[in-house]
């Protein structure tokens, strides 16, 4: 009877006699091996192939989203209410469990706690934003109305975001058309009088005529205080064409 050989064996023909090397699972013979930098695929990847796409999950995920989103007709109450399947489906669990369903329980009050966690998480990132773009505009538009240097308008208004620190809530305020006229008007307004009083002052200090150079300076602190005030109540206005607004730039 023949005795097989052991792989491991240095008499076993696919060891190289000689070398210190045992050919087995993870050790292929030397000579069929990757030489050393050389590639695997001399030839490269052909011209423009591309990954094959996994077209089955990619249907199968649209005719899912499809579907949740078709709005379909149910009867709530006696009466046929219009709703999309994903909240059908919803509304049918919220009723199951109600009835005492402990399985449609488990799964909504899963499905409740990651809505919260997700639904907080957006809440806080959303102030957060919120609170840094105020903190970002605010002091460009206040020193543009200030010294009468043009800036550009932010997409929303800084004003108009409304920060509820007690609640972590963060309201938008929708002016009307003709109050946000209003505001631009006036901005420019508040930029004229700054320039207008910087003028003043530049020509008052280059003037050799001692008293025209004391006029121009009292007219540029009438423009100041005017200025001044206007920016005032242009700020607790709200931007609404009060009296107080109106009459200051009379």
């Amino acid at each position: 009877m023949t005795k097989k050989q052991s792989r491991n064996s240095p008499d076993h023909p696919r060891n190289a006699p000689g070398e210190d090397y045992t050919i087995g699972y993870g050790k292929p013979p030397k000579e069929t091996q990757f030489k050393k930098g050389e590639s695997g695929n001399p030839e490269g990847r052909p011209k423009g192939s591309r990954n094959k796409p996994h077209s089955d999950d990619n249907t199968l995920s649209k005719l899912i989203l499809d579907e949740g989103d078709r709005h379909i007709t149910i009867q709530e109450a006696g009466k046929p209410i219009t709703l999309s399947t994903m909240k059908t489906v919803i509304r049918s669990l919220y009723v199951g469990a109600a009835k005492g369903d402990v399985r449609a329980q488990k799964v909504l009050l899963d499905a409740y706690s990651r809505a919260e966690k997700v639904a907080f998480t957006e809440k806080v990132e959303f102030f957060e934003a919120a609170t840094n773009y105020k903190a970002y505009w605010e002091p460009i538009i206040d020193r543009s109305l200030r010294t009468g240097e043009p800036s550009e308008d932010p997409p929303v208004h800084p004003s108009d975001i409304v920060l509820d620190y007690r609640e972590g809530d963060v309201l938008i305020r929708e002016l009307s058309s003709e109050d946000e006229g209003f505001r631009k008007y006036l901005s420019r307004r508040l930029r004229q009088l700054a320039r207008e009083a910087k003028n003043l002052r530049r020509t008052a200090e280059k003037t050799d005529d001692h008293f025209k150079a004391l006029r121009l300076s009292d007219e540029a602190d009438e423009v100041s205080a005017i200025h001044r005030s206007l920016l005032e109540k242009f700020k607790n206005s709200h931007y609404l064409k009060c009296e107080e607004v109106l009459s200051a730039i009379a």
